[in-house]
């Protein structure tokens, strides 16, 4: 027996005669049934999805966030199977999950949009800046490349685009964390078993992506000097203060690696894995591409981001993104840098020979997965109702999204550099 109720939930007296909604609930016919019969027919998205390689420790904070009523970033969906909606002109409809969690997807990606912008007004601001240090308004003023080298950077050049790096990422974070209230425990999860053999992989994969961005580059740099854009090979400093290379040091390869990881394998990953692992990681990456702001760097941005982030979800720890994170930025500036005191007669010998190593270790370590039965890199996307086109609709319908996204755009062409 059931109880017709309309869309304000009461009994069936209360009903009025224009609702187009009806809904069938159980009777109290019911009410012997035990807290385990109910629960059996109870859907719960939050509780029920899985998170793999993670802590009951994620899990449960992640539940918990996602569950709250006031919540409107997280994707939530309760429900008694046995209810049955009838809508006028239709019969019966399925009230499924999918409404909830593409109206989630989409607060969601309007917050994102906001945080993002507040990421582009501190980028216009380090470009209206920096001419007042004696630098350019470049994102990146310490821009070197095989065909155009600047001048020596003064200290205060220097340290002043060190903090605009870690505003750039900071400002955005904190916002973040502020209004969506994530929990640290979320945005910073451990692995589940810490794996050394995983972790080694992931940074020897994170280097073999170094070591294909610069040969990559290298050879775009010589294909865009042929209509005068200046390529880079990679961002590195040009000072010889010791003040300034030990700020921009720490800055560049420490603090702002960690910030990377915190914030785009973190907040925006993690956030995002409600609505699917592939889903998340693709956008996270995509996020971190344009919010670069230079062109030359997108492909290995892209592929370094794709690597972090598949290392991050197989670890279940953001610890193994951040060390692979901050081993990849050292080793660019120390092979940038060392190459220089090397004959130019043998460079590419021993460059060849560095990427070799490097390769030779990579295939290695994951050997060593293989043969331990450490296979599974799948992305888990079971819990997810609505499908890519769905997500990638709704993504572009958020305004803010779609504002960041143009700004972002601007930002990457007028920071195009010719020679």
């Amino acid at each position: 027996m059931y109880d017709i109720c309309g869309n304000n939930g009461k009994g069936g007296d209360d009903l009025n005669a224009d609702d187009n909604n009806i809904t069938i609930y159980p009777t109290q016919d019911f009410a012997d049934e035990t807290e385990e019969d109910i629960e059996a027919y109870m859907i719960d998205v939050a509780k029920s999805s899985s998170y793999q390689n993670q802590t009951e420790e994620y899990y449960r904070e992640f539940v918990k966030w996602r569950s709250k009523a006031d919540n409107p970033y997280g994707y939530k969906f309760v429900k008694d199977s046995r209810e049955h909606t009838y809508e006028d002109g239709k019969g019966f409809v399925d009230d499924g999950p999918s409404k909830a969690e593409k109206e989630a997807l989409l607060n969601c990606c309007r917050l994102m949009g906001i945080v993002l912008l507040s990421l582009t007004f501190v980028t216009v601001i380090q470009m209206m800046v920096m001419p007042l240090f004696g630098g350019n308004s470049y994102v990146s003023d310490l821009f070197m490349s095989g065909f155009s080298v600047g001048e020596d950077k003064q200290r205060e050049l220097v340290i002043a685009s060190s903090i605009f790096s870690v505003l750039r990422l900071l400002v955005p974070a904190v916002i973040f964390k502020c209004v969506s209230r994530i929990p640290m425990k979320v945005i910073l999860p451990k692995a589940e078993k810490r794996d050394l053999n995983l972790s080694v992989t992931g940074i020897t994969f994170m280097l073999m992506a170094v070591i294909i961005g610069n040969y990559t580059n290298r050879y775009l740099a010589k294909l865009f000097a042929i209509v005068n854009i200046d390529f880079s090979s990679f961002n590195m400093i040009n000072t010889r203060d010791p003040v300034a290379i030990i700020v921009y040091s720490v800055c560049e390869y420490v603090i702002v690696s960690i910030l990377i990881e915190i914030f785009y394998r973190g907040m925006i990953l993690q956030t995002f894995r409600q609505f699917g692992d592939l889903f998340a990681l693709i956008l996270s990456g995509v996020i971190n591409v344009l919010s670069f702001g230079d062109i030359t760097m997108t492909g290995y941005i892209f592929m370094s981001s794709l690597v972090v982030g598949l290392f991050t979800l197989r670890s279940g720890s953001i610890y193994t993104a951040i060390a692979m994170r901050i081993t990849a930025r050292a080793a660019i500036f120390f092979t940038s840098v060392g190459i220089t005191y090397v004959d130019p007669k043998i460079s590419s010998l021993v460059e060849t020979f560095i990427s070799l190593t490097v390769i030779s270790a990579a295939l290695i370590a994951y050997s060593r997965l293989l043969s331990n039965g450490q296979r599974n890199f799948n992305l888990a996307d079971t819990m997810t109702h609505i499908n890519g086109k769905t997500k990638l609709i709704t993504l572009l319908s958020s305004k803010a999204m779609t504002v960041w996204f143009v700004s972002a755009v601007i930002i990457i062409i007028l920071n195009i550099r010719f020679l």
